[in-house]
């Protein structure tokens, strides 16, 4: 069994709500604004960077379902994109409910597929980064990752200033190569 350690506790302040919006296929949404936020951890410390939107989903199903959308500047002045989306029957996501998760889906997962132990928010950074050598606009890219062009570039501008005169490849045969224990940065044009 995997040995786990606390991260992180996520607070905000919010004003509204501020009306439901109708005809989604999605369901009904009542919205709150976001007004204050800390992220605060052993190794975080965060507070909200702009308003953001704190969203409870009336599903089709009659189940309600949060969808918390936030941008947060850590103490070092870094921005980060915190988002949390209930599944199935929704509700907090706890520390408890965040480790059955890593235990039973992610960490087999891993197993699964032969890799060593990685943080999940390490796939995030991969996929876009695929998305970025594929040649994708920043805007088919912060669209994929659920932000803004100005947050995507924040975040990933090294990435596209790298890629700037490598050759376009698709995520495809990048991880094919990769799989094949290929230097995919000198296989494809990149080097350091």
């Amino acid at each position: 069994m995997i040995e786990l350690e606390y991260e992180m506790t996520y607070a905000e302040d919010i004003d509204g709500p501020l009306g439901p919006t109708a005809g989604s296929p999605l369901g009904e949404r009542l919205c709150w604004q976001v007004v204050s936020a800390t992220l605060r951890g052993p190794r975080i410390n965060a507070s909200l960077a702009m308003p953001g939107t704190d969203w409870m989903r009336l599903g089709l199903d009659g189940v309600r379902r949060p969808d918390l959308r936030v941008q947060l500047m850590t103490d070092d002045g870094e921005l980060i994109l915190f988002r949390y989306v209930a599944k199935g029957g929704g509700g907090e996501w706890t520390e408890p409910g965040y480790e059955q998760w890593i235990n039973h889906v992610w960490m087999p997962a891993l197993e699964r597929v032969g890799l060593a132990y990685q943080r999940p928010y390490d796939l995030r950074h991969s996929f876009a980064s695929l998305l970025f050598h594929e040649g994708r606009s920043v805007i088919y890219v912060s669209r994929q990752l659920g932000h803004s062009a100005a947050v995507c570039m924040r975040t990933y501008g090294h990435v596209i200033e790298e890629l700037d005169e490598a050759p376009r490849i698709s995520a495809e045969d990048a991880i094919a190569a990769a799989r094949r224990g290929d230097d995919v940065r000198r296989l494809f044009g990149r080097s350091e």
